[in-house]
């Protein structure tokens, strides 16, 4: 029996028309934003290559990094898709003009520069602070073509000089078409053509920005523009301006020079509809579970005029289907999110999640009233009884070097990590123990991994592994022959472990620097703390209050006192 349990519905991020006081920006101080003005041509046998290390940084630094790839110059022809535009032009003229590819990493150098200086560079612009934060919010409104908008800047420290230049750009991804060694770059090749990708389109504002005289520490920018988004660019071959493959971004400068800082505008598609509703995201949550119970979300876009009040949801599970109404306010241009748990056997699952009435009324089905994804569940275990801690035991191959391994707990936080380990000198196995400390309920899961790619027991070594309880029990056993990785879930209770008589005792300061306090240790027989690998870093039975621990490394560790009266108590430890 599938189940469906509605269980929330908040309201993450407003975006409305009317512009509020720091509602895209945080008045605390950052770091900057890169943005990398990437010189590049159709023809340029070279600039796949520039693409790929731009992608690496961009993967290193979510969120913080963005690259606009401007075409222009000899190995930018005209041919389709043409991405030549006056404004291209005009910033490669500045920046370039003779070689492909180079880059401006946020214009801090007068001159483009190549790509084997990309990364340092930005990693030195990535440490620097910023006086400004900026960011805002573009609405599109499908029908018309229209974006409105609305940007804020707040200075957290005084600007350099009399004014800033803020500029907003508009790149197109997913345009396919020829580009000279492309092999270079082969996650952007599609049926044989090149995916181009963050290439600029316009400048929204003038080329080198507008100007911003408010720039004192604490004061607070805000603009709103309106803008047609053409359907074509390029003259001749021009290219189809295809709105949901539009990137905008926004950027203020000292002057032509000198990026302060660069955000990304989140898109939103609203219209003059009354009525426009749509499913920006459906996904399962992130997380480790044990048992058949999925966290899903999905994201509701109000792309409308009028508030919505309440919809009407269809929830689609493997063809079983559940009809759910919801009592919710969403104002104009709102995005909201909702959160419900199905429940799935194992193997995976297709959920399919439609919007059938909004405010009570039917509404038109389109490609933005319905979503699809796959429910996967993963097979777990019960660990029986009650536990206060899991072993494993690790027998290496010759090749200890290639094996890692972790415990998460639900939230993906890691509770415990170890690995590599050394290379012996001939085919075989050396074990390693480690006691992992359960310190909570939880479905947990264990990571083993081999970095070549062939488990630890080929031919090197019959290497294998176990896991065992507290009580003694084997509860998992492996003979390692995985490919790259073998995963484990288990749902653990220590809870009935812990005496409650005994829940006055408290260890004091943690964080702790040097040393922490042990209170009521009148009934405590002895003490280990272990690392987050399991290894056992100190142990007494001579007990006193106060524990040096000026000589651990930092990081987290785990406590355990052993009880006169046979229980133990587990307690997480962070050494600064």
């Amino acid at each position: 029996m599938k189940k469906f349990t509605l269980l929330s519905l908040l309201i993450l991020i407003c975006c409305c028309f009317q512009v509020k006081a720091q509602q895209y920006v945080t008045t605390e101080p950052t770091n900057k934003n890169v943005v990398l003005e990437e010189f590049t041509g159709k023809n340029c046998g070279w600039c796949p290559a520039g693409h790929l290390i731009a992608n690496q940084i961009s993967e290193a630094n979510p969120g913080r990094f963005w690259a606009v790839n401007v075409h222009a110059g000899f190995m930018s022809p005209t041919s389709y898709p043409n991405f030549n535009t006056a404004k291209s032009t005009i910033i490669d003229n500045k920046f370039n003009g003779s070689s492909y590819p180079t880059g401006v990493v946020n214009r801090s150098t007068t001159v483009a520069q190549s790509r084997g200086q990309w990364a340092s560079l930005t990693n030195a612009q990535l440490a620097m602070p910023s006086c400004a934060n900026i960011g805002g919010v573009c609405i599109i409104d499908p029908a018309t073509r229209i974006a409105t908008i609305n940007i804020e800047i707040y200075y957290t420290s005084n600007g350099t000089g009399n004014s800033n230049k803020v500029t907003i750009a508009m790149l197109q991804n997913n345009v396919l078409g020829f580009q000279n060694g492309m092999s270079d770059n082969p996650s952007q090749i599609i049926g044989g053509q090149y995916n181009h990708m963050h290439a600029l389109r316009d400048i929204i504002t003038n080329t080198w920005g507008d100007e911003v005289t408010n720039i004192s520490q604490g004061s607070l920018v805000e603009l709103t523009y309106t803008y047609e988004i053409p359907e074509i660019i390029g003259d001749p071959n021009g290219i189809n301006v295809v709105l949901e493959d539009l990137e905008f971004l926004v950027w203020v400068a000292e002057t032509d020079y000198n990026i302060i800082t660069a955000n990304e505008l989140e898109v939103i598609f609203g219209s003059d509809k009354p009525i426009n509703p749509a499913i920006k995201t459906l996904k399962q949550v992130e997380g480790i579970y044990c048992g058949n119970i999925r966290p899903i979300e999905t994201e509701i876009l109000n792309g409308g005029l009028d508030d919505i009040t309440s919809l009407e949801v269809e929830i689609d599970l493997d063809g079983e289907i559940t009809t759910q109404v919801i009592e919710e306010n969403i104002p104009s241009y709102t995005k909201a999110t909702i959160g419900f748990d199905i429940e799935v056997s194992e193997s995976e699952h297709t959920l399919t999640f439609t919007i059938i009435k909004i405010n009570g009324e039917e509404i038109e089905q389109n490609n933005s009233t319905t979503k699809e994804i796959t429910i996967t569940s993963a097979e777990w275990s019960a660990v029986d009884g009650i536990i206060q801690s899991i072993t494993l035991r690790i027998w290496q191959d010759r090749f200890g070097n290639q094996i890692k391994w972790k415990f998460l707990s639900s939230n993906l936080e890691v509770i415990a990590e170890g690995g590599p380990y050394t290379i012996l000198p001939e085919p075989g196995t050396r074990l390693h123990e480690h006691v992992i400390p359960i310190t909570s309920d939880d479905c947990i899961q264990l990571v083993m991994t081999d970095l070549a790619g062939n488990g630890f027991n080929n031919g090197n070594g019959e290497g294998h592994y176990e896991l065992e309880d507290s009580n003694g029990n084997i509860i998992f056993e492996s003979d390692a022959t995985f490919t790259k990785e073998e995963i484990t879930n288990y749902s653990v209770r220590v809870t009935l472990g812990i005496d409650e008589n005994n829940n006055n005792v408290i260890i004091y300061p943690n964080p702790a620097s040097d040393h922490i306090i042990v209170s009521d240790i009148e009934n405590i027989k002895a003490i280990n703390i272990y690392d987050i690998s399991g290894k056992t870093v100190y142990q007494t039975n001579n007990i006193s209050k106060e524990i040096n621990i000026s000589a651990f490394n930092s990081g987290i560790y785990f406590i355990r006192l052993f009880m006169e009266d046979g229980s133990m108590i587990n307690e997480k430890l962070i050494k600064e």
